[in-house]
């Protein structure tokens, strides 16, 4: 019934491309903080396509017409480019690294060839090796410093420790990496979208 409601449709078009931004200076309940200083409704969106995803056994017609709008719309690309793109709002690009490691779970040829000709996994490893070479903080997901990367010499100065925008971006980036990454154990071939650089960098723990 979803399906036929056009609930693809609306996550696609309407909810995944929202900049609708939340904030809120005054004290609101803490079940609220989670979703202040974010753009709600886009993820909100994300975390619809994740749960279609989850139902894709029990649900499949749901799951089709997600999919087929995802591709209709060119959702790969346009997240993709968002990941590269000068200027974007660190909290869109987060959250499309989310939403691209949700795509890549699918294991789809199609999304996947998608994913190869924008060369999504390339920018997601080099937003991974910025936020790397700044020191991965004190969260345990984050990239930590890796063995090839000169120490940091960036405008602020060496050293210099990313901002909590940049942490969530590195994290993001991170598990989305993750995902191809588990594919290659799990699978036993490799990933089309991982290089020889982005598997020397996994983590051994």
């Amino acid at each position: 019934e979803l399906a036929n409601a056009g609930f693809g449709a609306h996550v696609v078009r309407v909810l995944l491309p929202s900049r609708a931004l939340v904030e809120v200076s005054t004290r609101v309940p803490v079940s609220f903080l989670p979703h202040n200083n974010s753009f709600v409704l886009r993820e909100e969106g994300i975390d619809m396509l994740a749960e279609a995803v989850a139902a894709r056994a029990s649900a499949p017609e749901l799951y089709a017409s997600v999919l087929a709008h995802l591709k209709r719309e060119d959702v790969v690309f346009t997240e993709s480019t968002r990941l590269q793109r000068r200027g974007e709002d660190p909290r869109m690009v987060a959250g499309a690294l989310r939403l691209l490691r949700v795509l890549a779970l699918l294991e789809d040829e199609d999304v996947t060839t998608l994913m190869h000709a924008a060369d999504t996994a390339e920018h997601a490893f080099a937003l991974y090796r910025a936020v790397a070479a700044l020191g991965g903080g004190s969260d345990p997901a984050a990239p930590r410093p890796l063995r090839a990367n000169k120490p940091a010499t960036s405008r602020a100065g060496k050293g210099q420790q990313p901002t909590r925008e940049q942490l969530a971006v590195g994290v993001a980036a991170r598990l989305y990496l993750e995902a191809l990454w588990a594919y290659e154990k799990r699978a036993l071939r490799p990933h089309l979208l991982l290089t020889e650089a982005m598997r020397a960098a996994e983590p051994l723990a």
